[in-house]
């Protein structure tokens, strides 16, 4: 498993300018394989047990110029699409989405809007304050194993 995630982040070399700014991606990438809890940067320096020196430097590589987002979004989109085919439906890319709504107390809090509650719970209001999370991925032959297994 490591030597495929290892291939596959070294892909990613030409993206960047500098040596430095890759190994940070290098390290970045792993810590938020293997962690198993949500506190950012700490998370990744806890969960590969680094220095914690290295704390300092790893939100500087979030904010450098020695690597483009859009780049790094394009090459990934290249790399999943070649490494797993896509499931079309129709002649088109299947797209798997799911979300999670979190309430909010207060309404002055950035990103905080009236959600509308899907809960068959009778209890519940129909609409609430808080935040939306969702993400949608492109069906591939990986996700689609997955969705199997966990069908059955």
């Amino acid at each position: 498993m490591i030597s495929i995630i290892e291939s596959v982040i070294s892909e990613f070399r030409q993206c960047f300018s500098r040596d430095a700014a890759f190994s940070w991606f290098s390290i970045v990438i792993f810590g938020l394989i293997i962690r198993f809890d949500h506190h950012g940067i700490s998370s990744i320096v806890r969960w590969l047990m680094l220095d914690p020196a290295c704390y300092d430097p790893m939100p500087r590589f979030f904010r450098a110029y020695s690597r483009e987002s859009e780049e790094l979004l394009k090459h990934w989109t290249r790399t999943a699409v070649s490494r797993y085919p896509l499931i079309t439906f129709n002649g088109r890319p299947l797209l798997i989405g799911d979300g999670i709504k979190i309430t909010k107390e207060s309404s002055k809090t950035p990103g905080v809007k009236s959600l509308r509650q899907d809960s068959e719970n009778s209890g519940k209001g129909e609409h609430i304050k808080g935040h939306h999370f969702g993400y949608v991925g492109l069906g591939g032959v990986l996700k689609l194993d997955l969705i199997r297994y966990l069908l059955n």
